[in-house]
């Protein structure tokens, strides 16, 4: 079976559990931290998936990759996890379940990344671009520097992209010098 299918239909799960016990917005935030985690720390995934580690420590360790507390909605989905030989997939069930709220709640998910830091004055000038653009939305605003785009700055909201950086005109560029 699809593991993308899958890790859907236990974050679909996980979303109706959370809306009937109310704390749909905390194990959102949990969740979020854990996919964050799962990004930053790269042996996280080889770890869950060791078939050596008991799976209390998988559970700990898992509930401190999300901030979660024992007892709670995430706990229950670790130990459900656990149970039914899935926990290996909690990563991308994590990216379903925040997919899954942010359509639901109307949150727009922005990245704004430039090639050098820039101050919170010209963070909230495109920020309120942004907004304009995704009107009823809320934002939910990421910034990332990354020199490679050598100047300018790129957004992406949710999947569309917008680049104005210096590496996308060169390579545009070159394609017409080539062409």
């Amino acid at each position: 079976m699809n593991e993308g299918l899958i890790s859907g239909r236990y974050a679909k799960a996980l979303y109706k559990h959370c809306l009937e016990a109310g704390n749909a917005a905390q194990v959102y935030a949990q969740m979020t931290q854990l996919a964050n985690t799962f990004e930053s720390e790269k042996l996280l995934q080889s770890t869950v998936d060791n078939p050596y580690l008991l799976p209390a420590d998988k559970q700990r360790l898992l509930l401190t990759a999300a901030g979660a507390d024992k007892g709670g909605s995430v706990d229950k989905f670790v130990l459900l996890l656990i149970k039914n030989n899935r926990v290996n997939l909690i990563r991308t069930m994590a990216l379903s379940f925040g997919d899954i709220y942010r359509k639901a709640n109307s949150i727009a998910r922005v990245v704004i990344t430039t090639a050098a830091d820039i101050d919170e004055k010209e963070l909230s000038k495109i920020k309120n671009i942004v907004q304009k653009h995704v009107a009823d939305k809320t934002i939910e605003l990421s910034h990332v520097v990354n020199p490679d785009l050598i100047g300018g700055f790129t957004v992406t909201v949710d999947s569309q992209m917008l680049d104005a950086s210096v590496r996308n005109q060169l390579k545009n560029l070159r394609l017409k010098l080539l062409s």
